[in-house]
Parts: C-alpha cells; sequence; structure tokens
C-alpha cells in the first residue's frame, strides 16, 4: 500500500527548507584555522615525547650512576655502622642493628638513589623539580 503523500506536513515542511550556506571564504577560513591547530598539536606533541626520552635518558644515567656510587661506598659506609654500634648499650638494639644493619643501609642507599632518579627526570623533563614544588 502506497502512504498518502498530498496532506504529510513533515513533507510540505522539508520541501519549504532551503538551509542557509555559509560563504565559501569563510569555511576555508575556518578549515584553514582547524588545520593549523591539528598541526600545533602535533608539533607540541613530538616536542613532548622528545623532551621526556631525553629525561628518561639522564634519569637512568643518574640512577646508574648513583647506584654504582653506593654499592662502591657500601664497605665504608657498612664500617660506619659497625663503629656506631659500639655505642649501643641495649644488648636487643645492639642485636636489632647487627642482624638488619645492611638491609636498612642498602634501603637509604636505594632511597637516595631513587630521588636523585626522580630529580633528574624532573629537571631535565619540566625544568622545575617537583620536590621543590611540593615543599613552596
Amino acid at each position: 500500500m502506497k502512504p498518502n503523500n498530498t496532506h504529510d506536513p513533515l513533507q510540505s515542511i522539508f520541501a519549504r527548507f532551503e538551509p542557509p550556506l555559509s560563504d565559501d571564504n569563510l569555511f576555508m577560513a575556518r578549515l584553514q584555522q582547524n588545520l593549523n591547530d591539528v598541526e600545533l598539536i602535533k608539533n607540541q606533541t613530538l616536542a613532548f615525547r622528545h623532551k621526556s626520552k631525553r629525561a628518561m635518558v639522564a634519569a637512568a644515567i643518574a640512577g646508574f650512576m648513583c647506584g654504582v656510587a653506593g654499592t662502591l661506598l657500601y664497605p665504608w659506609l657498612a664500617a660506619i655502622l659497625i663503629d656506631l654500634t659500639g655505642s649501643i648499650a641495649d644488648k636487643t638494639a645492639l642485636d636489632a642493628v647487627q642482624d638488619y644493619g645492611n638491609v636498612a643501609l642498602w634501603g637509604v642507599i636505594c632511597l637516595i638513589t631513587g630521588i636523585v632518579t626522580f630529580t633528574v627526570y624532573d629537571l631535565v623533563g619540566n625544568g622545575k623539580t617537583g620536590l621543590g614544588k611540593s615543599l613552596a
């Protein structure tokens, strides 16, 4: 069965509808502006990636150097820890330091290495340290 189109109000509305067309120059100007914006975002993203890679390499080198320095200084730091245990009078505390002193010393070396690595990454990546921003 064929619908009766002679009295359809929607068809008469669409038949009279003539949307205004924008000026070609205005369309091209907006299109060019949008393309320029996309290009700007693309360039900023590439610059950010380059900066991030450089910061990651610098942080890795700093972390490696700090870890090597900590490993090389470990015997000297352990000797200082042993000298400090001589001043502990409490037998339980002395046993704890002797048993867990090496673990604590490695923990301190790891903590210092992590802080140095984070600071180098933040300095190279942003130009400002996040630690300094949080303290200010």
